[in-house]
């Protein structure tokens, strides 16, 4: 590391160390006394200390290195969020002017060499800017898959890579004791997720489409096992069970998987998600075996264009087409005179009235299709 890449990291630490002595007026002092040392380069040793990018801290090989308007990003953001305003706006003016200071220097980085995958368009999350500032300067960035990042149960959109952020956040516990500020308690948390707000939306958005057709294909699942209706709970699945003849104490590998169905349509965890895909080959192959069938669709019998003359069978002939269409004509009145014999029952019903029989023409509601 060169020494503006460690003195970056130095002041990660600094303005985040409770322990540290140094005030938010020190605080201030430190970053502009940085800053002044960059402005007084000139442009061929601003080029050669952030052409390419900064080191990474973390000791891991092949991590990408920094651009410089990232590591200027993240300095700023430790100074806003860590500098109070107040104080006779002492400090928020002079907080003000560091700020300003550090995006004209963003600014300048940006005609300087970079690994593109970083997007200096892109904003950085909320729980990167908070996680990244707790870690004390010990985090780095690399580019993962996403269902490595602590979010949630990304496996569903397979191996996207995306840009994260991992860190170690330090916690210590500290008493007076004897007149000494003594360590009495120290732990660490690991911390992980997406660097970029744009690229978080995103995914989540994609994350959701996968997710409904997760969903879906399991309703559908499940539905087939009732001849396509969907138990609403699985209280009301496992009583239809037991209609179709199927006991519990016999079936129960059976009844298990179609609970992790329901526990999952409920609260979407991973862990019920990784019981499905678990269940998932056994239930159909048991489905196959089982009394269970989805119900047939009937497909309804298509007669063509001469439908209306279907008692009709057409026979190859080597007849004219006057012949032919002779004989078409001469079955399809056939068929109409069938039409009104049917008209005809359907309207009209013998009735005795009065002691005589006539017919008695049928209201609407009354009559039904029959056939003689």
């Amino acid at each position: 590391m060169n020494k503006t890449n460690v003195k970056f990291y130095a002041m990660f630490e600094l303005l985040n160390d409770p322990k540290s002595i140094i005030d938010e007026e020190g605080k201030l002092q430190m970053v502009e006394e940085f800053l002044s040392e960059i402005e007084a380069l000139n442009n061929d040793e601003f080029k050669s200390i952030f052409d390419n990018g900064f080191a990474q801290k973390k000791n891991i090989n092949d991590l990408p290195k920094i651009p410089g308007f990232l590591m200027l990003e993240l300095l700023s953001c430790h100074v806003d969020k860590l500098i109070p305003n107040g104080k006779g706006n002492i400090y928020q003016k002079r907080k003000a002017n560091v700020l300003k200071r550090i995006k004209s220097m963003k600014k300048r980085s940006l005609i300087l060499n970079f690994d593109h995958r970083f997007d200096p368009t892109y904003e950085l999350t909320d729980e990167c800017i908070q996680d990244v500032i707790r870690t004390k300067g010990n985090f780095y960035f690399d580019f993962h898959d996403i269902n490595e990042l602590d979010e949630y149960d990304y496996d569903l959109l397979g191996n996207k890579k995306v840009l994260g952020y991992f860190g170690d956040i330090p916690s210590e516990v500290y008493e007076v004791r004897n007149g000494v500020l003594t360590n009495v308690e120290s732990s660490t948390l690991h911390v992980s997720g997406f660097v970029y707000e744009e690229e978080k939306v995103k995914v989540d958005s994609e994350y959701m489409e996968a997710m409904q057709e997760y969903v879906n294909d399991i309703i559908d699942e499940i539905g087939s096992f009732f001849d396509g209706y969907f138990p609403k709970t699985y209280e009301e699945a496992r009583q239809l069970l037991v209609e179709k003849g199927y006991d519990y104490t016999k079936y129960s590998e059976l009844y298990d998987s179609m609970k992790f169905r329901y526990r999952y349509l409920k609260d979407r965890s991973i862990k019920n998600r990784s019981e499905i895909e678990f269940t998932h080959k056994p239930l159909i192959s048991f489905k196959k075996n089982s009394k269970i069938k989805p119900a047939k669709k009937e497909t309804p019998t298509k007669f063509g264009v001469f439908s209306r003359v279907k008692n009709y069978e057409f026979a190859k002939t080597n007849g004219s087409r006057e012949d032919k269409v002779q004989k078409f004509e001469s079955e399809r009145e056939k068929q109409i005179a069938r039409d009104k014999e049917v008209i005809d029952v359907v309207i009209y019903q013998r009735r005795v009235v009065n002691g005589k029989e006539e017919l008695t023409k049928l209201d609407n509601s009354e009559y039904k299709v029959v056939r003689r």
